[in-house]
């Protein structure tokens, strides 16, 4: 991450408006990050501006670093780790497909399980 200081910052964006930014946003973590940025760009000083958002001053320094290194996408958060899917993006839209289908087809009582192997991709879990 580059340095940059509160000064310097404030001098480089003071044409973008923040809080506009952070009003039409919808990932909450990334409109409070608009909004912290938005009180330092008005006068609070980092302190305040951080505590305006509940968050401590810290935070506010990083997302100003990640906002100068990579704008405004980079105010998004990383992909977390985790276990990768066993489905495509493609084959899980044709799942879910398959399986409104089933539903939409059931004449009432239980809907019989769809053989998922059919698939080909997924393979059975050996765990109980």
């Amino acid at each position: 991450m580059s340095v940059i200081s509160t000064s310097d910052f404030i001098k480089k964006y003071k044409h973008i408006n923040f809080q506009k930014m952070a009003r039409s946003e919808s990932c909450p973590r990334v409109r409070e990050r608009l909004l912290g940025i938005h009180n330092l760009m008005f006068g609070k000083n980092r302190i305040q501006a951080a505590n305006a958002v509940g968050r401590n001053p810290e935070w506010l320094r990083d997302w100003v670093l990640r906002y100068e290194d990579g704008g405004y996408e980079n105010l998004f958060d990383n992909p977390r780790p985790g276990q990768k899917s066993y489905l495509s993006k493609k084959e899980e839209i044709e799942l879910s497909v398959l399986i409104l289908q089933a539903q939409d087809n059931r004449n009432g009582g239980r809907i019989i399980p769809f053989p998922l192997n059919l698939l080909g991709h997924i393979r059975p879990s050996s765990s109980c």
